[in-house]
């Protein structure tokens, strides 16, 4: 069980713990009401611990708080005082405290009255459980009685009416008050006032009863019902009322009538309709031999539109097996002149390479003719300047002969 502990003084914080966890308890503590407001809020505790003398919100304070949250009605809480803190208990009591005790805590003394107070827990809880189911069932019963569309009549035991619908105060033309208290037989058309005392004697025997039984409306009218009525008792099986649910069966007497006259119809208009069905058969009939033909020639036109099917299937089989050689010779031949696409470009590479080169070796040669040509040009002029002086040394040759 989840156990919060609101105490400022550590060694009854502890102590307290202490038994609770070894009584199996899910222990929280704090050391003032504000923290505890905060944990409180996130979950539920069952059991509270409360010191009155918090610092800050005191301890009676905090049981006004917690009693005034949604499910604050179903924690139990315990209340400690200190013997230096005299407090009258019906004080403790009115805050909303379910038991109380003194400091400082005496180990034996807490243990009898925790055993007392989870005893009284369990009670508490268990009368809380009840309590929320009754208020259930009361809620569930009411939403029951006042959506259904029949009428809902709870007697005592001598058939007075203690509850009534409105829809069964509806069903008779009187207001729902006007019904309480009342006893059943009031309502009951005269001529069928025997068959309710019977009613009655089968009810007190505990019998179930499914009916239908005359009432007399406000206005002096007969309305019939359909009764379904069951018997109520006591813990001891003593004979305490019953509860009838009143179904109007006005408006099913109007609609069997109304059917009636629908049925006289309907039977002459089937004889009508059977002649036109006998002729609409022998048509049928003729129309299904014509349509036998036409299914035979319809099976002739499906077996040659099948074998032209399987034709044109062969046939295109056979262009596909063709269509894809000449898509693979295709491919081939496209191969091929990629390769030969590839060869002539490394060629034309080469060719280009043998031209640069050729580029090159025809600007050396120009180079060399160049320099040779210099070279031609300076042996010229040593020539012709040895050629100049041996003419001029012929010439003083002769001069000197």
């Amino acid at each position: 069980m989840k156990t919060l502990i609101v105490e400022d003084d550590l060694m009854s914080q502890c102590l307290l713990a202490q038994v609770l966890t070894e009584r199996g308890h899910e222990v929280v503590t704090y050391e003032n009401a504000e923290q505890a407001i905060l944990a409180y809020q996130k979950q539920f505790f069952p059991l509270l611990f409360v010191d009155v003398g918090l610092p800050g919100m005191n301890g009676l304070q905090f049981c006004k708080w917690v009693r005034t949250q949604s499910q604050g009605e179903k924690a139990f809480i315990m209340v400690a005082t200190s013997s230096g803190e005299p407090m009258d208990p019906s004080e403790v009591l009115a805050v909303g405290a379910n038991d109380f005790l003194s400091k400082p805590y005496d180990v034996g003394m807490l243990n009898v009255r925790l055993s007392i107070a989870e005893g009284q827990m369990k009670d508490f809880f268990e009368r809380r459980a009840l309590e929320d189911a009754l208020r259930q069932s009361h809620e569930a019963f009411d939403r029951v009685v006042h959506t259904a569309h029949e009428g809902v009549w709870l007697l005592n035991a001598q058939f007075h009416a203690d509850y009534v619908n409105p829809q069964m105060a509806e069903i008779l033309g009187y207001q729902a008050e006007e019904l309480i208290h009342r006893a059943v037989i009031d309502f009951v058309a005269e001529p069928a006032q025997r068959e309710a005392e019977q009613v009655f004697a089968e009810q007190k025997e505990g019998e179930q009863v499914r009916r239908e039984l005359r009432f007399r409306r406000k206005d002096g009218s007969e309305v019939l019902v359909f009764l379904s009525a069951a018997t109520v008792r006591a813990a001891n099986g003593e004979f305490e009322g019953s509860l009838w649910m009143v179904a109007d069966l006005t408006q099913r007497t109007t609609l069997e009538s109304d059917l009636a006259d629908t049925r006289k119809g309907f039977e002459s208009q089937v004889r009508d309709l059977t002649g036109e069905l006998n002729q609409t058969a022998q048509s049928l009939q003729a129309e299904t031999t014509e349509r036998e033909k036409f299914e035979q020639t319809l099976q002739h036109t499906r077996a040659d539109l099948e074998k032209l099917g399987r034709e044109r299937a062969a046939e295109f089989a056979r262009r596909t097996d063709e269509l894809t050689a000449e898509t693979a010779n295709r491919q081939r031949i496209e191969a091929q002149l990629a390769s030969t696409a590839e060869e002539l470009r490394n060629e034309i590479a080469e060719h280009k390479l043998a031209e640069q080169e050729l580029a090159k070796a025809r600007e050396e040669l120009a180079a060399r003719l160049r320099e040779h040509s210099a070279e031609l040009r300076k042996l010229d002029q040593e020539l012709r300047s040895e050629h100049d002086g041996r003419r001029r040394t012929e010439e003083l040759l002769l001069q000197t002969r």
